[in-house]
């Protein structure tokens, strides 16, 4: 009588083994959590919450904690990038408080000399 059964199990693949995307030669997406996209973007956590209320920001909830695509939280940082605006120069020129009117230092000195 033989110590095997009839139908042995067939061999167990590891996670690694099993994921569709390492299988592929893909590599696998790295997720963060929120408080990790918020590092990354060196801003507050709320800003991230609300990027994802929003819609801004694409989030998955597989457990209780909320994550976020690696690739998905970069784009999201470089989705507003900072333009410098340069400004033609005006035609009018700009009205000098000094020595005018209203809101002169010398006006303000002379009502005040003149109020003792």
């Amino acid at each position: 009588m033989s110590s095997h059964p009839a139908n042995p199990r067939p061999p167990t693949r590891s996670r690694r083994e099993s994921t569709p995307s390492l299988d592929r030669g893909v590599s696998a997406a790295r997720y963060l959590t929120v408080e990790e996209v918020a590092e990354l973007a060196r801003c507050e956590h709320r800003s991230v919450r609300r990027a994802i209320n929003s819609g801004r920001l694409r989030a998955f909830r597989p457990t209780r904690k909320i994550l976020v695509r690696e690739d998905d939280a970069r784009a999201w940082i470089e989705s507003r990038p900072v333009v410098i605006a340069t400004f033609p120069p005006s035609r009018s020129p700009r009205r000098s408080l000094a020595g005018s009117g209203t809101g002169s230092v010398a006006r303000l000195q002379a009502i005040e000399r003149s109020a003792m």
